[in-house]
């Protein structure tokens, strides 16, 4: 479930900054700056998810360990 979230999080970063640019070349500047805004917080929660589903393993192996 994480990786469609995470890929499909890549993907809107990606269109929302290709149309940020295109708003920009256009002189639409307040559209581009929202566009870009919601490119960047796509990218974060990207991120975020990426590292949450790199550190469950790691605290899941942790809680066996400390319960042997």
């Amino acid at each position: 479930m994480d990786k469609v979230l995470i890929q499909a999080l890549a993907k809107e970063a990606k269109v929302k900054s290709g149309q940020a640019i295109e708003k920009f070349k256009q002189g639409k500047y307040i559209e581009g700056h929202s566009l870009m805004s919601q490119a960047r917080d796509a990218g974060r929660v990207c991120s975020q998810l990426i590292k949450t589903s790199e550190l469950v393993p790691v605290l899941t192996q942790f809680e066996k360990l400390s319960q042997e």
